[in-house]
């Protein structure tokens, strides 16, 4: 069962969604993750994306994040995700969507245009470059100057090509293997958010 590693929330034992549908990140993956990551999120505003159980949200509001925003389009995973909110008692600094990414990318996502200081992107292993572009572009837009996109995808065969060609403007920092993860870390400039 995946924990809370630190902060607010820490030791507190997530839900997660039963079955193949949806990949928890490993505890030592996630430790890992935000130790990269250091204090990237405090203070800003998070988005979860293909939230899933939450976690990774949940984690960086637990460490600090002013606000996490988490979106999933099934609604099994996101009445999980407000389970876990209400259990570590985060759910106040926090906004749940059910919708799809780009639905919600082309919606909600609009007003919020260079806001996040960290997006936690973990789509299906399977997602095709087509449907990447689709979301490419959204995803530039919305990190702040400085911000970070964390994309986690499998690790065999890892397709490095097919995000960058999808996000050309979000240079690649890191990227590391975690079992069969891999978890890949784009970076905004600091100067000129571009």
């Amino acid at each position: 069962m995946p924990r809370v590693i630190s902060g607010k929330a820490k030791g507190l034992i997530l839900k997660s969604l039963p079955g193949k549908a949806t990949r928890p990140s490993l505890d030592r993956t996630k430790e890992a993750v935000f130790s990269i990551l250091q204090d990237t999120y405090v203070g800003g505003l998070v988005l979860d994306l293909y939230a899933g159980s939450g976690q990774l949200g949940i984690e960086a509001l637990s460490r600090g994040a002013e606000r996490a925003v988490l979106v999933d389009q099934s609604g099994k995973a996101v009445q999980i995700v407000k389970e876990n909110l209400e259990k570590t008692r985060l759910k106040e600094r926090a906004d749940v969507y059910k919708m799809n990414a780009l639905s919600w990318l082309k919606g909600s996502g609009k007003a919020l245009e260079k806001s996040f200081h960290v997006i936690f992107f973990d789509p299906p292993y399977e997602i095709t470059l087509a449907e990447l572009k689709k979301l490419g572009p959204y995803l530039e837009a919305l990190l702040a100057p400085g911000g970070i996109l964390v994309v986690e995808s499998e690790s065999h065969g890892f397709p490095l090509e097919k995000y960058e060609a999808a996000m050309p403007n979000i240079p690649l920092v890191k990227h590391c293997k975690y079992g069969s993860a891999m978890v890949s870390f784009y970076k905004i400039s600091d100067e000129t958010g571009a």
